[in-house]
């Protein structure tokens, strides 16, 4: 009988350590399932930034005015082998104006192909018809050698430079270029624009080293583009009264 008694009080021992084993280690796999859940969450919410960078949405609905610069068989701007600029320009305002209406921008674009063929100042009208709040000029810089390779912005109304200078901080800081500062223009899209209007030159055409980037297979030099022109033109949104 003693040895019953025993048993059973040792039984209702190990029964009561292994109630406390099995809450400790449901209360462990709970934190743990808790914690990936927020770090699963976290890693959802960043990749979305990076897909669109904006988190605020726009509730006005400002209209951004893209304009692809150049454009027709005889004004391809500048010229690298099998990157011509006026290709470029488009695919990287293609690539904006998706990015900025996933965010709740409006976007208009002074061009839709590469057969349109306008001038400066049938853009810039095309942009106050649509009263857009900025012009945004997408272009790629040309140079005699083939090294040479930074970023600028370039504007003509004294309202221009803070659109100029955001632009340039983005596309400078989000392609890992050199910033040249920005510069005045006098440039019937940016002069005739009834609203901040720059000009934006990201990176040489005429630098191998880019013409290596863009042509690669996979290549996310013009992604990456259009997503640092988005910085800035939140940027300068984000700043306005």
């Amino acid at each position: 009988m003693s040895k019953k008694r025993f048993s059973d009080k040792k039984t209702s021992v190990w029964s009561t350590t292994t109630a406390a084993a099995v809450i400790l280690i449901g209360a462990v796999c709970l934190i743990g399932w808790m914690s990936l859940q927020s770090f699963t969450a976290s890693s959802v919410s960043a990749a979305t930034d990076i897909v669109q960078p904006v988190t605020n949405i726009v509730s006005d609905k400002q209209t951004v005015c893209l304009d692809p610069g150049h454009g027709g068989e005889d004004d391809p701007g500048a010229v690298n082998g099998d990157v011509v600029e006026r290709d470029i320009n488009l695919v990287v305002a293609n690539k904006a104006k998706t990015l900025l209406e996933l965010a709740g921008f409006r976007v208009v674009m002074t061009r839709t192909s590469n057969d349109n063929v306008l001038d400066n100042t049938a853009r810039a009208d095309y942009c106050n018809s649509q009263s857009a709040d900025i012009v945004i000029s997408i272009h790629h810089n040309d140079y005699t050698d083939n090294v040479t390779d930074y970023a600028t912005a370039l504007y003509y109304k004294s309202e221009d430079q803070e659109l100029a200078q955001d632009i340039l901080n983005a596309t400078s800081t989000g392609l890992d270029v050199a910033d040249n500062g920005i510069s005045t223009l006098e440039d019937n899209v940016l002069a005739k624009s009834e609203m901040p209007a720059t000009l934006s030159e990201a990176f040489f055409v005429s630098s191998d080293t880019e013409k290596y980037q863009i042509s690669q297979n996979g290549s996310s030099r013009l992604d990456d583009e259009a997503v640092a022109l988005v910085s800035g033109i939140q940027k300068y949104f984000a700043n306005q009264p």
